[in-house]
């Protein structure tokens, strides 16, 4: 079992922050974690994600065409398996049909990983860092390594949303009671 208090850090390079600038993002694997420095902040309407630095461990797609990715947390990659002290925690995430888990694209660049180049930003949710922390038997608390920054997407403005349910321009300046009543009547 990890020996090291709940929270506690044990990294030695500064926090990634948000960018909402994709030219100024790190939007591809880098060599080392040290290197990741601005994560994408990418303006989408999706459910909330968290940022985190991971380090690719290994891919592995299965013949029904599910794509599993393994990695560690760059953070604590001392963090070891509380089944099998003497093995680090490996996690593991299904990028094709886990969209309530993790985020398979852009802003999360893990995906992209190589051998020559493991370390890249893995957008998770809370759910996964409750499952995560269960996996620790709650002897750490994943949460901490989050990187700096906002969650992602940003919350929607009603217009915003408006334009994505309905692809609409129309529908902008309805009342939003109205516009998501005439959205709804449109797809019965």
């Amino acid at each position: 079992m990890d020996a090291t208090p709940r929270g506690e850090m044990m990294s030695d390079f500064e926090k990634a922050v948000s960018t909402d600038e994709f030219a100024d993002a790190d939007t591809q694997p880098k060599a080392s974690a040290h290197e990741l420095k601005k994560w994408w902040h990418r303006n989408t309407i999706a459910p909330r994600f968290y940022p985190y630095i991971v380090k690719r461990i290994g891919e592995e797609t299965t013949p029904d065409g599910l794509r599993y990715l393994y990695f560690q947390l760059a953070r604590r990659e001392d963090l070891k398996d509380p089944n099998n002290p003497d093995n680090a925690k490996r996690f593991r995430v299904e990028l094709t049909q886990q969209h309530k888990i993790c985020w398979p694209d852009l802003p999360s660049t893990a995906q992209l990983a190589t051998e020559a180049h493991p370390y890249g930003f893995l957008m998770l949710t809370a759910d996964w860092e409750a499952n995560a922390n269960s996996e620790l038997s709650n002897a750490f608390d994943v949460t901490s390594l989050r990187e700096s920054g906002e969650k992602w997407p940003k919350s929607a403005r009603t217009k915003d949303l408006l334009r994505a349910l309905s692809e609409d321009e129309a529908l902008e300046d309805m009342p939003l009671l109205e516009a998501l009543n005439h959205i709804m009547n449109s797809l019965r």
